[in-house]
């Protein structure tokens, strides 16, 4: 999984949808992605002086001396848009923003925006399900995961149906064929609603005449993790896949949820947990 940074030029700032922050970021050396809901770049946001920060190839060494600085925050963004020589990058803008949500909160035309960008022909992380593509793929999201739902259901080959948990009027019109839970407060007071939510969409998938595969009582509190990241791509592509990606308790109750149900094996479960965007 190479990488390189770039350091590219932000040309134009617009708000897409309501709470939904637009950003596009020009270099003549961008990588054009064929299908974009397989590819996600890092933004990388100088949060003091940063001079490890310059363009060129990103090895292993390269990147922990810039995480063990203190002066770069990773965050992880679904293209939007991609044209030859710049990409559109979308961001939920929400109450008690992060790092990465100042950072487009903020952004003005002509100053700088650094990226890292897959170098070779992989993705910087692996499409939600690692081998064929599946039958139906049931999707749960936060107001940040909406961006990459959007990507993923403009062009996927094979049904979506998904569920989006979201702040009052988040997206309103930002994508279609959504089932919105618009949250009136923070999204730990909605994640088992939204998880009771999401079993039947996920059982109306699966088929109610389908036996379901049974209950792992072992992976039910047990998500695998990537070192300290809670992210998972899973390895089966049979029948109903599922994919969440939202706040890390967000997930892990959905999570647990569909699993408890035994309507699909763990290895048909994909997810992404972050804390703060």
């Amino acid at each position: 999984m190479g990488m390189r940074i770039v350091r590219c030029v932000v040309s134009s700032v617009e708000d897409v949808a309501p709470q939904i922050r637009r950003v596009w970021v020009d270099h003549e050396d961008l990588p054009v992605f064929e299908r974009i809901a397989d590819y996600s770049v890092k933004l990388l946001v100088p949060v003091c002086q940063a001079p490890l920060l310059r363009e060129g190839e990103l090895d292993g060494q390269w990147r922990m001396e810039l995480l063990s600085s203190g002066t770069v925050e990773f965050r992880t963004y679904t293209v939007a848009e991609c044209e030859p020589g710049r990409y559109a990058l979308d961001c939920a803008v929400h109450p008690d923003p992060g790092v990465g949500t100042q950072w487009f909160m903020s952004a003005r035309c002509g100053q700088d925006a650094w990226l890292a960008v897959p170098s070779g022909e992989d993705g910087i992380w692996a499409p939600f399900v690692s081998v064929a593509p599946p039958q139906c793929l049931c999707a749960v999201v936060d107001d940040t995961a909406t961006m990459a739902l959007r990507t993923i259901m403009r062009e996927a080959e094979y049904p979506v149906r998904a569920v989006a948990c979201v702040a009052g009027d988040t997206a309103e019109g930002y994508v279609e064929g959504v089932e919105f839970v618009r949250r009136r407060g923070p999204i730990g007071q909605y994640s088992d609603v939204v998880a009771h939510r999401f079993v039947e969409v996920v059982r109306a998938a699966v088929g109610a005449d389908r036996p379901g595969v049974g209950v792992d009582e072992s992976a039910l509190d047990n998500p695998e993790m990537i070192g300290p990241y809670l992210w998972h791509v899973g390895s089966s592509s049979a029948g109903v896949h599922v994919f969440i990606a939202g706040e890390s308790g967000f997930v892990k109750t959905v999570r647990r949820a569909v699993l408890a149900a035994g309507l699909v094996a763990r290895e048909q479960v994909s997810f992404m947990g972050y804390w703060k965007a």
